[in-house]
């Protein structure tokens, strides 16, 4: 155990070393595989931000439950408790017909126009808050709540929602379609950098064979190389990232105050930076891992 460890610590420690007297290289590589990554990390940040306004949609959509006229405070109890106890329901809100009259008259510039009314002609109502926005379970609940005694009509606006969401599908879908265009990029170029590194090493290689190094001590450092460029080329597109949020932030602010909103962009948190740091060092391992099977173990080995 302590051979094996103090062989990997020796790859790693060898790699470090040629990495520090190159540089400029290995900054180049990584700034370019950072620069790969940063458009499916800022891909990921919409979304993030998508799924944020549509968190932000569950608390806009409501269902208007409107009952009929002349309903017992017993029964209109017994629909109340129909309602929060709904697997589907999130909140539950009554507004009676007077609450809904003054609404109705703040609305109105013109007082005189509600005063004219010989009656108030809204029913009492029940405003709901679904648990989620899916379309077939909102059809499913609406239908529930027409067949309650009582109910009078149930108003649900379910074309905005089955767009966002349709929106927010389409857009997850095309992350992944562009993230694995992205990491077939990234395969090719870490490979054939690994590559050009093994067939700069190839007499050191040969000579190494030659005194009984194995073909898994021989690819060893450079497995340790890809996954290197990976890691910090992970790192680079979250900083590159975060750069362009904090840019964007900047100048959308004042268009944001101007029709008073709060709008900007979240950074990516610490979960996202290690996953995506994770992902990178992955894939450099896994090309560097093709590079050295291809190039060592066939072609010298």
């Amino acid at each position: 155990m302590n051979a094996w460890l103090a062989q990997h610590l020796q790859a790693l420690k060898q790699v470090l070393h040629r990495c520090s007297r190159d540089f400029s290289h290995t900054l180049l590589i990584s700034l370019v595989i950072g620069i790969t990554l940063t458009l499916p990390v800022l891909g990921y940040v919409l979304i993030q931000n998508l799924g944020d306004l549509t968190g932000k949609a569950h608390q806009e959509a409501q269902i208007s439950v409107f009952l009929q006229t002349g309903l017992a405070e017993e029964t209109i109890s017994g629909i109340r408790h129909k309602l929060e106890t709904h697997h589907v329901v999130r909140s539950v809100k009554f507004v009676s017909k007077e609450q809904a009259l003054e609404q109705l008259e703040s609305s109105f510039s013109d007082a005189t126009l509600i005063e004219a009314l010989q009656h108030n002609p809204l029913p009492d109502a029940f405003q709901i808050e679904p648990v989620n926005l899916d379309a077939a379970q909102l059809d499913l609940l609406e239908s529930q709540l027409k067949n309650l005694d009582g109910v009078q009509e149930v108003v649900l606006d379910t074309d905005w929602l089955n767009r966002l969401n349709s929106l927010v599908l389409l857009a997850k879908r095309i992350l992944w379609l562009v993230a694995g265009l992205f990491v077939l990029l990234l395969i090719t170029v870490i490979s054939n950098t690994v590559r050009m590194q093994i067939m700069s090493q190839r007499d050191e290689i040969e000579l190494s064979q030659l005194i009984g190094a194995t073909a898994a001590f021989t690819c060893r450092p450079f497995l340790y190389l890809g996954g290197l460029y990976g890691l910090l080329g992970g790192a680079l597109s979250i900083a590159i990232s975060i750069l362009i949020v904090y840019i964007f932030n900047r100048s959308i602010a004042p268009l944001a105050v101007a029709y008073q909103s709060n709008f900007f962009l979240n950074y990516p948190n610490i979960g996202i930076t290690i996953t995506i740091c994770l992902i990178a060092a992955a894939i450099g391992l896994f090309s560097a891992y093709i590079a050295s099977t291809r190039y060592i173990r066939k072609s010298i080995g």
